[in-house]
């Protein structure tokens, strides 16, 4: 295995963590809005984060 390949093993994983971290952050965000207790965007959540505003009303 060449430094190249470890970097890019390690590349590799980062990224994977990162995508996992992402899933499990969207998930939530799913499962509140579905217990009506959030109002969800969408567009930020396939970037990666979720932004919350209470539901009034």
């Amino acid at each position: 295995m060449t430094e190249q390949d470890m970097i890019d093993d390690v590349a590799r994983a980062d990224r994977q963590a990162v995508q996992a971290a992402v899933d499990v952050s969207r998930n939530r965000c799913e499962a509140a809005v579905k217990e009506g207790l959030l109002w969800y965007d969408r567009q930020q959540a396939t970037e990666g984060s979720c932004r919350y505003q209470a539901q009034t009303g």
